[in-house]
């Protein structure tokens, strides 16, 4: 597994085929203080999906349809294809950051979604990030 910071992991599980039933226990251990813990997750692994990918020059300004650097408070357009599981425009206040199974991060900060496609995001650059990573 990957460290994120903040004591998030990442791991993908690359699967071969559908699994209708599938446990997987997390086990976490701190490597100094007496302290363990442990949890199963049952569930099932569904068909392989095609990994998102992102155009050339795809992540542009909304306003300009240029690949320029979007100002904290604007929106960027994502281009690619295998984006989202569905497609729609977010359908409440505040924006979601999870929306159609689909996430956007700049840096460590999830981003409120607008739209989502398979071919095409529009995301909002938050006003509270301190720095946009280049």
């Amino acid at each position: 597994m990957d460290s994120l910071s903040n004591g998030r992991w990442d791991l993908t599980w690359q699967t071969t085929a559908p699994a209708a039933g599938v446990t997987l226990t997390l086990r976490a251990e701190h490597p100094t203080l007496p302290i363990t813990g442990s949890i199963q997750i049952t569930g099932g692994l569904g068909p392989t999906q095609p990994r998102p990918t992102v155009n050339d020059n795809g992540v542009v300004s909304a306003a300009s349809g240029q690949p320029t650097p979007v100002a904290p408070g604007g929106i960027l357009t994502i281009y690619g294809s295998a984006l989202s599981a569905g497609t729609g425009a977010a359908p409440v206040l505040p924006l979601p950051t999870l929306f159609n199974n689909t996430t956007v991060t700049l840096g460590d900060s999830p981003l409120p979604l607008f739209y989502t496609s398979d071919g095409l995001l529009n995301a909002l650059v938050p006003t509270g990030l301190a720095r946009i990573p280049t």
